[in-house]
């Protein structure tokens, strides 16, 4: 599998990633209870703390009496999917996923169960989630995917566990864990590039770039969230890549709609380098 090196972050990216996880994370810590539930003390409240000690007993109770699979909290718009996950509940993730939830539901802040799982390393989780087919290149309000979450530092994944009262995770579990998710995320972008030229450009992969160019009588009608592939071109530096499409008559200009940022623009903030 080809795959790409991503750089080391500048200071500002850095701190951009800090500051943008620690709004999109932390911002629930005074919710906490509908992420990880009672602690175990006395009958589970609800469906969400129920979800988070891995009461399977409780859930299955809470369904029966109308609640949803889906359903949302008031306050942060999280799902079961969401408080079993961030609590490491493998086999309450494996019901929600095996009843139909909604492996792509974002909560308040944009979060999708993958985002939450690469957080906190669970390689176990993510596995799940992408063999039901998540969206891999979905991202959070604050423009970051699962595979940018990874290069959250220690010291702020830390503090954020500890904020959201989660169950204490080592930094080797994290990290170990982490680095395979990795690996199944530029695994999983390789399959989308088969099917996007977008990130199939973003990927390098110049013989599936050709291939994709073939089907497009004009290729400035296939249109992004934030331009056309070219930008994308730009964004790798990828000269192959880059003369294959302005050889098909893509032009270099840019329809940026922030309010969209979505799948095909995995790449805007971060150049990608080969290998």
């Amino acid at each position: 599998m080809k795959r790409f090196n991503q750089p080391i972050p500048s200071p500002l990216k850095n701190l951009v990633l800090s500051i943008t996880t620690v709004i999109c994370f932390a911002s629930v810590s005074s919710f906490s209870h509908e992420y990880h539930g009672n602690g175990g003390h006395g009958p589970t409240p609800d469906i969400w703390s129920a979800a988070a000690e891995g009461d399977l007993v409780s859930i299955k109770r809470f369904l029966a009496h109308g609640d949803d699979l889906d359903i949302r909290h008031p306050i942060t718009n999280a799902t079961p999917l969401q408080s079993a996950i961030f609590n490491s509940q493998s086999e309450i993730v494996s019901f929600f996923i095996e009843n139909g939830s909604d492996v792509n539901a974002r909560d308040l802040f944009g979060n999708t169960p993958l985002i939450i799982a690469a957080f906190i390393g669970n390689v176990n989780v993510a596995e799940k989630l992408i063999k039901a087919d998540t969206d891999v290149t979905l991202r959070n309000h604050s423009f970051f995917s699962a595979l940018e979450i990874l290069q959250t530092s220690w010291p702020e994944t830390e503090k954020l566990l500890q904020d959201l009262n989660v169950a204490p995770i080592s930094k080797e579990e994290v990290f170990t864990g982490r680095k395979k998710i990795d690996s199944l995320l530029l695994e999983a972008y390789q399959n989308v590039a088969e099917e996007d030229i977008c990130f199939a450009v973003i990927m390098g992969m110049t013989e599936l770039v050709k291939k994709h160019v073939t089907n497009y009588e004009d290729i400035n009608t296939l249109k992004t969230d934030i331009g056309v592939p070219l930008l994308h071109v730009a964004t790798t530096y990828n000269p192959q890549c880059r003369r294959i499409t302005s050889g098909s008559g893509s032009q270099c200009q840019c329809n940026r709609s922030f309010r969209n940022f979505s799948a095909s623009t995995c790449c805007y903030s971060r150049p990608c380098q080969r290998s």
